[in-house]
């Protein structure tokens, strides 16, 4: 079940509209990407995605869209740990089917999963125009920023252990964090770290793959003109530029993931001591059962 729909994770505050705007019930399935941000993640990229909305180019595929569907997540899973295993690569007819399958009725993309598969994005896609989201403060607060919202997935201390055996129960939750492991792979392939290094060489496989005049390298906080001008739009009079951080929501998404697998470890907890309960005391049961009734026919 997709997460917009799953009372639960409304419950523990997961569920995607908690997280922005969705254009994920708003396709077209008659519209294919036509511009795509190769950015990564903590790049600006939830206001970029706002301002590219606003300006005609949505729906608009962000990395909140993958908690939305679960099956994207899925897809996903797959397609990283064939890369990973060199079981495809950059070009396949299969995997460029997948890719446009899965972007099928959004006109562009931001962050996840895009952004972590270049050159497989750029085969897919190859007259898109692109757009490269960089941070004012460089590697160094890239990585700060995406360590202080997204480090359960990877870090080594005691913290990652709590992380993982309280999301355990909830095979979704397993999914997102296998995925975002492996994304960690793919990087440490393809650029040898998964650190601030990965910044830059992301950056530079980029420019080096997309011809000059397709793409724009992006600060949001240049505003409207150089993205209205590379897009050939008029700049939206009276429209203040989307100034968006998640971070905030981010720290809240991963707080409700901890909560909605500590809920289900409690139920199994319950379910499994009732269990043994009824199996040490055979008439246990049956006297809760009077009990019930009793009370019952008190009330009645």
């Amino acid at each position: 079940m997709a997460s917009t729909k799953n009372p639960l994770h409304r419950l523990f505050g997961i569920h995607a509209p908690k997280h922005g705007d969705s254009s994920h019930d708003e396709r077209d399935s008659n519209v294919n990407l036509q511009l795509i941000s190769l950015g990564l993640p903590r790049t600006g990229t939830t206001s970029l995605q706002e301002a590219l909305i606003k300006l005609g180019f949505g729906p608009c595929h962000g990395g909140v869209e993958l908690l939305r569907s679960p099956a994207q997540t899925a897809r996903y899973h797959d397609i990283y740990t064939r890369l990973i295993a060199h079981k495809t690569q950059a070009g396949d007819p299969d995997l460029n089917a997948q890719i446009h399958k899965s972007m099928q009725g959004f006109r562009s993309s931001t962050d996840t999963p895009l952004a972590f598969l270049v050159a497989e994005t750029i085969a897919a896609y190859p007259n898109a125009k692109f757009i490269l989201t960089v941070r004012p403060d460089g590697p160094k607060g890239w990585w700060t920023s995406i360590w202080n919202t997204s480090s359960w997935h990877w870090r080594t201390d005691w913290l990652r252990t709590v992380f993982r055996t309280l999301i355990y129960p909830v095979s979704f939750l397993r999914r997102v964090d296998d995925k975002v492991l492996l994304i960690r792979e793919i990087c440490l392939q393809r650029y040898g770290c998964w650190d601030e290094g990965t910044y830059e060489r992301h950056n530079a496989l980029v420019r080096a793959l997309v011809p000059p005049e397709r793409l724009l390298e992006f600060d949001v906080r240049q505003g409207w003109g150089p993205l209205c001008g590379f897009l050939g739009v008029e700049i939206p009079e009276g429209v203040e530029f989307p100034r968006l951080n998640e971070r905030e929501s981010m720290v809240s998404l991963y707080l409700g993931f901890m909560l909605f697998g500590g809920f289900v470890w409690c139920c199994y907890a319950v379910f499994v001591g009732g269990a043994v309960a009824v199996a040490v005391w055979p008439g246990l049961l049956e006297r809760a059962v009077e009990g019930v009734r009793g009370w019952m026919v008190g009330v009645w």
